[in-house]
């Protein structure tokens, strides 16, 4: 072999690795598949359930209403989001307002809820205080309405992963017997265009649910009913996202006292997806339901006893004297601060009543002696009072309030008339917090004692 040929063969050898790598990763000439294209004559865009009915105009019937929003926990939500839920609040009569602590406004929640119908939380990232929850504890006892929403595409990421908004909401729901679960519900047979928009069919009667025949939620968490009832369940193909098991779960659930509902969505809420199904009046519902309680008037709750115009009248022989008036005059400016007239009348008629007497007996006092278990002698120098025993007159002064369905009644009972008159101060502050108060009788310390038909006569503990 000459030279010429060896080269050859060397050279052929040096190229023959690199063609193999190069047909190795870029492969050989392949003839390609006409491609095949989707039959677009066939192709329909999902669309979203059109509503079951016309929505009839919101009537005027929750005047002076008011519902306060929770956004003082870090809460996961814009006010943008829940705008068409307070224009149904607002359609109805009803007055918004927003809880938040700050340097402007330091009222605690139990002060807030003085007044309130209802009070909406939407997905807390902070801890609510033991005294926030024993103020709402207290306010849902007395009939005022609880709506706690959680939703599925709120969740805050973390280091660790997805930190759902419903651990401080079950803290909150927990002794109610409701609980949002950590999860998104989701529908492989049965959505509106995506597995997370489920369709949901199967309501329970309650007013939350009337007049609905099917609704959409997107991102929704599953509700556990414990204690109460599920308004809102999925059918058998609704699953969990936590362990894809499931059918019928519940995404809206209501305690058993039918004061605090567990909602798992709140994006239906927002346009465009309000008008998806029956979303819509599901947001009337939900409007509904926040004003739809019927919450007794409690003296802790002091001034907010009254729900209509005030009428002040006098019992046995308490008259009108200066002090009297001007004192009258502070409690006046004190009720019309919160809408509510008070006028002085000759006898009780329409509205609500204040009544000013003494530890006398009187026509006009003598049921509500009898009412509260209120015992004494004329002249004597004690009263006894069902529940608080035996009770000095002298410098002190108690409160009775007596609900009503045509009108509430408070009575300011003291013994010396300037003891009335400091109890009518007292009022008069809107504070009550240096009063005893047992369910509606309050036991107040205002003066030194005395009685009507004299002059006032320090005891030897105010002497001293």
């Amino acid at each position: 072999m000459t030279l010429k040929n060896h080269l050859w063969v060397g050279f052929g050898l040096f190229l023959l690795p690199i063609l193999f790598q190069a047909a190795h990763y870029t492969g050989l000439p392949q003839p390609r598949p006409t491609p095949q294209l989707p039959q677009y004559a066939n192709f329909s865009i999902p669309e979203a359930p059109t509503p079951s009915a016309s929505l009839a105009p919101a009537e005027v019937n929750h005047s002076g209403a008011r519902v306060l929003i929770d956004i003082n926990h870090q809460n996961s939500f814009q006010l943008l989001d829940v705008e068409l839920f307070t224009r149904a609040l607002a359609a109805r009569g009803a007055a918004v307002e927003y809880y938040f602590v700050s340097d402007l406004d330091l009222r605690p929640l139990a002060e807030r809820l003085k007044y309130a119908d209802a009070f909406v939380l939407f997905s807390p990232y902070s801890l609510f205080e033991a005294s926030e929850i024993s103020a709402l504890r207290d306010f849902v006892s007395q009939g005022g309405r609880l709506l706690v929403f959680a939703d599925a595409y709120r969740g805050m990421q973390g280091y660790n992963g997805e930190f759902p908004d419903t651990v401080f909401s079950n803290l909150l729901l927990a002794p109610y017997g409701l609980s949002f679960a950590g999860n998104y519900v989701y529908n492989l047979a049965e959505n509106d265009g995506n597995f997370r928009n489920v369709k949901l069919n199967s309501f329970a009667e309650n007013v939350l649910t009337d007049g609905l025949k099917q609704v959409v939620f997107y991102g929704a968490r599953s509700v556990n009913v414990t204690r109460g009832a599920a308004l809102i369940r999925g059918d058998a193909n609704l699953r969990s996202s936590l362990n894809d098991q499931g059918g019928e779960l519940a995404v809206a659930g209501l305690d058993s006292s039918g004061n605090v509902a567990a909602i798992g969505s709140y994006t239906f809420m927002t346009p465009p997806f309000d008008q998806a199904a029956d979303n819509a009046r599901l947001i009337q519902n939900l409007a509904e339901f926040a004003l739809g309680g019927e919450r007794l008037p409690t003296l802790t709750n002091f001034p907010f006893v009254f729900t209509r115009p005030v009428s002040l009248v006098t019992a046995g022989n308490t008259q009108l004297t200066t002090e009297t008036l001007t004192a009258v005059a502070g409690l006046q400016q004190t009720l019309r601060g919160i809408n509510l007239p008070l006028s002085v009348a000759a006898d009780t008629g329409s509205g609500d009543w204040l009544i000013l007497g003494s530890f006398s007996d009187s026509e006009l006092l003598n049921p509500y002696f009898d009412q509260f278990g209120v015992k004494f002698e004329e002249g004597g120098e004690t009263v006894t009072i069902a529940g608080l025993g035996e009770i000095s007159r002298a410098g002190n002064g108690v409160i009775l309030l007596l609900p009503g369905l045509n009108h509430n009644a408070l009575v300011l009972l003291a013994d010396a008339p300037e003891d009335l008159v400091a109890l009518i101060n007292l009022a008069a502050y809107g504070d009550l917090s240096g009063c005893v108060i047992q369910e509606n009788i309050g036991l107040c310390p205002v003066g030194s004692g005395g009685s009507f038909g004299g002059e006032a006569t320090p005891t030897d503990g105010a002497a001293g």
